[in-house]
């Protein structure tokens, strides 16, 4: 294909999201009239529009030997669709799929000011080389942030990690955040990356203190479940601890009750 677009005659064509009734007529055309309503929401979800994910979708349900699944067709990756997207992804350059990584581990969107605070090297040109690819895209509503062209692309990144490689990225993104100078707007998702760390043997303090502080902030906005799940991860953490101070533990557990 890149053969034949680098000739004279070659061109390429830009294809839009399908809408959703374009959606539902391929749909019906694959699968029949009488396709469940939830089904033909859930592949146009997984989809986001996209004729080829459609169609490789509708592929994989139409070669099931069992009766279609919501919530499979929901975590469905059909193997054409992941190879395609690997494709773009592997022909990239080291640093542009360290930024892809550290996007992907983020989820779907990020900011390039977060991605300067890491080790990548050179990550404006890695950006332009991800957009150039159609990997990325700028963000319409925030300025400054790009986000994934697909959710699938992140998705298929972070399952591909190894759990090594998967840890040090969110060391990484960890250390980046620290040097936020508004460290209550990323507080939750500092605590996120800490919490994950300790599970895997780092040293527990650091999550204790972003859960806590992440707790704190909810509790200011009366968020209460959500303060309660993070003093309940600076439990957790606590139980992580070579030593846990039974004082903080017993505060915790107090500032939980009260947070119920």
């Amino acid at each position: 294909l890149q053969a034949a677009l680098r000739r004279p005659e070659g061109s390429s064509i830009a294809l839009h999201a399908l809408r959703s009734d374009e959606v539902g007529t391929l749909i019906r055309a694959r699968l029949g009239t009488n396709v469940d309503p939830r089904v033909l929401s859930a592949i146009e979800g997984r989809s986001e529009g996209n004729p080829l994910f459609v169609s490789e979708l509708v592929r994989t349900l139409e070669s099931a030997e069992t009766a279609v699944d919501v919530e499979h067709v929901r975590a469905l990756v059909p193997t054409a669709v992941q190879g395609v997207l690997m494709d773009r992804v592997l022909r990239s350059s080291e640093p542009c799929r360290e930024l892809l990584e550290l996007g992907a581990v983020l989820g779907r969107e990020f900011s390039l000011r977060l991605m300067r605070r890491t080790a990548i090297h050179d990550v404006e040109r890695a950006l332009e080389e991800a957009l150039a690819r159609g990997i990325l895209c700028e963000h319409r509503e925030r300025r400054g942030f790009f986000r994934f062209g697909h959710a699938l692309i992140a998705e298929i990144l972070r399952n591909g990690l190894g759990p090594a490689r998967r840890l040090n990225l969110h060391r990484q993104l960890a250390s980046a955040l620290e040097q936020e100078s508004d460290r209550d707007a990323v507080a939750a998702e500092l605590a996120e990356h800490h919490m994950l760390l300790a599970r895997s043997g780092a040293p527990a303090e650091p999550a204790i203190a972003s859960t806590t502080h992440a707790a704190e902030l909810a509790l200011r906005a009366f968020a209460y479940s959500e303060a309660a799940r993070h003093y309940q991860r600076a439990l957790e953490a606590m139980t992580l601890c070579q030593a846990p101070d039974p004082k903080q533990q017993c505060e915790l557990l107090l500032a939980e009750a009260d947070a119920l």
